[in-house]
C-alpha cells in the first residue's frame, strides 16, 4: 500500500480578537515572532476590527516548505498528526493502531454500458441503517434537460451497492441534478436542485421515499429564487432548520434556506452579501453553533475560502470576505464532529491553487473555531483501487456525513479524461463517485495548553508584570547574599530606591567585574537605560 504524501499545517497561535463587547479593545495574540517564518507576514500583536474573532485564521504549508526544526519563531508545525492514507491504515503519525480510511466506488463511470456520461454532486445519508447516496447523472451534457437525479442504496455501510435507481428525470424540458438528503422522524427526504432548458429557471424540488415501493414522492417545488442546495438541513436552537446552498444568477452568491419549524415545505431564503466586485461561484456550506453560523463558500476566481459569519440564527450576515486557508475552486462541505471538532472537507493544500486534488479534511480541536491539522484523504493517483487513478484526476463536490464513529465522505472523481467519449458539453464532469470511510478516532486531536508569553489583556498584563517582579527580587535578594558584608550594607542603604539596586544587580550580572560601592548615579542611569 503506497503511503500517502503528508501534508502540514502551521497555525499561528491566537487567543481572541475584535472588541470586548463594551468598545474597549481586546488583545489578538499570536506566537512571539515578529514573522511568521512560512508565510513572511508580520503578525505580532495586532489589532482587528469587530467581527474578527470569527475568522479562520490558519496558514497551510506544503509538506516541502515545512521547516526542518519546527517551533522555529514560536510558530508549532503539526508534524504528529496522522495521515490517513487511503484504503489503508494511518501513516506516519500519533495514532497508533486506528483503524485506516477505506475507499469504494459507488458508481463508475460506464458510458458504454449504460450510456451516461456526466455524473457528479454526491450526497449520503444514513435512514434505518441503510446508507443512500445521490447524484446528478446526465445522458447528454451536463446541466442540460436530460439530467436525471439518481439514487442506490448499500446494506453494509458502502461496501456493495444496488443498482443505480432514479429519484425523478423531470418533464419536457426541466432537469433535476444533485442535492441534498435528510432522515427525520423517520421519514427520508431528498432536496434536488432543479433548472429548465440549460440552467433556467433553477429551483429546488423536494420529494419523500415510500419505503414500502422504494419510490420517490414528490412534494413539488419548495424552494425558488435560484436556490440550489448543497448540504442537509441542519437543526438550530431556535427549532428551524438552516440549509446551505448557491443562488444561481444575480452573481451567483452564497445563499441559505430556513425552514418554518419541521415544515420541510416551506422555507424562507436569505442571500449572503458579497464584497463590491468579488468574482464568486457561491456553493457552500455552513457550520452550526448556536445562534452563530458560519458559511465557507467556493471563491469561484481564486483558491481561497470565502467566509461569512451570523449572530443570529442565519437571519442577517457580514459581508462574504476571503479567508485566508487556500481552498481548491469547488463545493467544499463543513460540520462539526462528535468530538466537537469542527472539519472542512476540500483541498486545503498551499500548493494546490485552483487543482481539485488532493482530497483533503481540516479539522479543529475540540471546541475551538480554528483549524489546526489537515490530512490527506486520497491522491489523484491511486494504483492500488479502488476507482479511477490518474494524475490530473480531480477529486471534487465532496459531501460528508457522520454515522457510527466513522465519518462517510463521498465525493466525484473525474479519472483519466482522455477515455471519456463525446465533445463539447458532454465532456464535462464525465466521473465517477467513490467513498471514503475514516474513523473518527483516526481525526482526534488533543487540547494541549498553549505557553502563553505575551498578555492578551490589561489584567493578564498586571499578573505577568507582577509574576516577574516577584521573581526578580528573589533572584536580587539570592546575589545580595553572596556580597561582602560592606556591599551587602551598601545595598540596604540603596533598598529604598528599588529600581536602583536592581538595575545594579542587573548590572553586575551583566558586568560582575564592576565596582558595586561608589558607583556613580552617572552609570545608574546608564544602566537604567539598557533596560
Amino acid at each position: 500500500m503506497r503511503v500517502a504524501e503528508r501534508v502540514f499545517l502551521c497555525r499561528i497561535a491566537r487567543r481572541h480578537s475584535g472588541h470586548d463587547g463594551h468598545g474597549k479593545q481586546t488583545w489578538l495574540r499570536y506566537c512571539s515572532a515578529r514573522t511568521c517564518p512560512l508565510v513572511g507576514n508580520s503578525v505580532r500583536q495586532r489589532k482587528h476590527s469587530p467581527g474578527d474573532n470569527h475568522e479562520i485564521r490558519v496558514c497551510f504549508v506544503h509538506a516541502a516548505e515545512c521547516p526542518a526544526a519546527c517551533g522555529i519563531g514560536g510558530v508549532t508545525c503539526c508534524r504528529s498528526g496522522a495521515v490517513v492514507g487511503p484504503a489503508g491504515a494511518i501513516r506516519n503519525g500519533g495514532i497508533a493502531g486506528a483503524a485506516g480510511c477505506a475507499v469504494f466506488c459507488d458508481q463508475s463511470y460506464e458510458f458504454e454500458k449504460d450510456g451516461y456520461r456526466f455524473l457528479h454532486g454526491v450526497s449520503l445519508c444514513f435512514h434505518k441503517e441503510r446508507l443512500y447516496a445521490a447524484f446528478g447523472h446526465n445522458k447528454g451534457g451536463e446541466d442540460t434537460e436530460t439530467e436525471e437525479a439518481r439514487f442506490c442504496v448499500s446494506d453494509d455501510h458502502g461496501r456493495t451497492w444496488s443498482d443505480v435507481r432514479t429519484i425523478d428525470s423531470g418533464a419536457g424540458p426541466v432537469g433535476v441534478s444533485h442535492g441534498a438528503f435528510l432522515s427525520q422522524a423517520g421519514t427520508l427526504w431528498a432536496f434536488q436542485g432543479a433548472y429548465t432548458g440549460t440552467m433556467q429557471d433553477v429551483h429546488t424540488r423536494a420529494y419523500v421515499l415510500d419505503e414500502a415501493t422504494q419510490q420517490w414522492q414528490s412534494q413539488c417545488t419548495i424552494i425558488e429564487d435560484g436556490f440550489w442546495p448543497m448540504q442537509e438541513p441542519q437543526k438550530m436552537d431556535d427549532g428551524n432548520w438552516i440549509m446551505a446552498g448557491l443562488r444561481v444568477g444575480d452573481g451567483n452568491p452564497t445563499i441559505v434556506a430556513i425552514s418554518h419549524g419541521n415544515d420541510f415545505r416551506e422555507w424562507d431564503v436569505v442571500p449572503i452579501p458579497q464584497s463590491e466586485g468579488q468574482k464568486m461561484w457561491g456553493e457552500s456550506t455552513v457550520i452550526v453553533g448556536g445562534k452563530h453560523i458560519t458559511s465557507l463558500s467556493r471563491y469561484g476566481d481564486k483558491g481561497l475560502a470565502l467566509v461569512a459569519t451570523s449572530e443570529d440564527y442565519g437571519r442577517t450576515w457580514n459581508d462574504m470576505r476571503p479567508a485566508n486557508p487556500p481552498m481548491a475552486t469547488r463545493k467544499p462541505i463543513a460540520g462539526t464532529l462528535s468530538t466537537v471538532q469542527r472539519y472542512l472537507v476540500c483541498s486545503t493544500t498551499a500548493d494546490s491553487g485552483k487543482r481539485r486534488a488532493p482530497l483533503t479534511i481540516a479539522v479543529s480541536k475540540p471546541g475551538e473555531l480554528l483549524f489546526s491539522s489537515v490530512f490527506v484523504i486520497r491522491h489523484a493517483e491511486f494504483p492500488a483501487g479502488p476507482g479511477e487513478s490518474h494524475p490530473q484526476a480531480a477529486l471534487s463536490y465532496p459531501y460528508a456525513i457522520e454515522h457510527s464513529g466513522k465519518l462517510y465522505v463521498g465525493y466525484s472523481n473525474s479519472g483519466d479524461k482522455s477515455t471519456r467519449v463525446g465533445s463539447g458539453r458532454e465532456l464535462w464532469n464525465n466521473n465517477s463517485a467513490e467513498l471514503a470511510v475514516i474513523p473518527i478516532d483516526a481525526l482526534r486531536i488533543e487540547n494541549q495548553p498553549t505557553a502563553q508569553t505575551e498578555p492578551t489583556n490589561a489584567s493578564e498584563a498586571a499578573a505577568m508584570k507582577a509574576r516577574a517582579e516577584v521573581q526578580l527580587e528573589q533572584q536580587y535578594q539570592a546575589w545580595v547574599a553572596t556580597l561582602k558584608p560592606d556591599q551587602q550594607a551598601w545595598e540596604r542603604r540603596c533598598r529604598p530606591n528599588w529600581a536602583t539596586s536592581i538595575c545594579r544587580f542587573t548590572s553586575a550580572k551583566r558586568w560582575p567585574e564592576s565596582p558595586m560601592p561608589g558607583t556613580s548615579f552617572r552609570t545608574i542611569r546608564r544602566c537604567r537605560a539598557s533596560f
